[in-house]
């Protein structure tokens, strides 16, 4: 619940990594007071399945400035009511050492998304899974671009990618060694 949520940021100063998966009691108050306040040594953060949390903790993140330099690994997949495109965006530009992001089934993750958070990541970025979001062609051929230590790549049910986009991949993604269409 949220007073848990609060107390680890409050008394764990060490940790590493959080992981909540289907956390129902957990709300977008409670989830938000932790990505404010997590502690700098946070690598790692998953909040897979989170049913109630909207975008207040992505704005919390992407505001947490101890972070942005430190977190290595997000995975918010299946939150789905977690639909703000901005507040997406806003997180992505600023975290610069991400090696692996999740946004599985979440629709705010867009092509805009993408380019920013390869803009930002693209050089440490290694995994990156994106299943049904709203990512184009543009998204790929940028990823292709400046993703040149990607090795795993996620895109099913991504249906606004075409076969133009999906031939580059093998071609400019040399170190990929796992990909899902």
């Amino acid at each position: 619940n949220d007073l848990f949520v609060a107390t680890v940021a409050r008394v764990c100063s060490s940790l590493t990594t959080l992981e909540m998966v289907a956390c129902s009691h957990v709300s977008d108050a409670g989830a938000s007071l932790f990505c404010r306040s997590a502690p700098a040594s946070l690598t790692s953060l998953s909040l897979v399945q989170c049913s109630q949390l909207e975008c207040a903790p992505v704005w919390s993140l992407a505001n947490n400035e101890r972070l942005h330099a430190q977190l290595q690994s997000l995975d918010l997949s299946f939150c789905t009511r977690m639909d703000e495109e901005a507040a997406f965006a806003d997180m992505f530009q600023r975290f610069t050492a991400l090696r692996e992001v999740k946004g599985d089934g979440v629709r705010a993750v867009s092509t805009l998304c993408i380019r920013l958070l390869v803009s930002s990541s693209g050089a440490t970025l290694r995994t990156l899974s994106l299943r049904g979001c709203q990512v184009t062609n543009t998204a790929i051929n940028t990823l292709c671009k400046k993703c040149p230590c990607l090795t795993r790549l996620y895109l099913p049910e991504c249906d606004m990618i075409d076969t133009d986009a999906i031939a580059e991949i093998p071609q400019e993604l040399i170190k990929l060694t796992e990909l899902d269409l």
